[in-house]
């Protein structure tokens, strides 16, 4: 088994469905990608979305409490910065690509 193997997301079927409706919110709010190495990325949405993200913060550590978040306000924006252990760079990547609306959810197979 790889080491990337040991960082997978624990949500069922049932629970991806559920979440894809508030991350689509989320995503609406982003504005900027500001930064993306292997195992930190610093994200901004919009001035106002504050409780949407600390919301997406609470749903994401349940499911994939490896991640590291905090989240700060910056000229009414909130910023996200996630950090990643090593061995989940490509579950870090997922989940930045996600919130960019680039591919389903860390974790989660598009049943098309």
């Amino acid at each position: 088994m790889g080491e990337s193997a040991a960082y997978t997301c624990t949500l069922t079927a049932d629970e991806q469905a559920h979440r894809r409706v508030a991350d689509r919110q989320l995503r609406g709010q982003l504005r900027e990608l500001r930064a993306h190495e292997a195992r930190s990325a610093s994200l901004v949405f919009a001035a106002g979305s504050e409780p949407l993200v600390r919301g997406f913060v609470r749903a994401e550590s349940r499911c994939c409490s490896f991640f590291r978040f905090d989240v700060e306000i910056a000229e009414r924006q909130p910023v996200l910065h996630v950090a990643a252990p090593h061995g989940a760079e490509d579950m870090l990547t997922a989940l930045v690509d996600h919130l960019a609306g680039a591919q389903p959810p860390p974790g989660e197979v598009d049943g098309g």
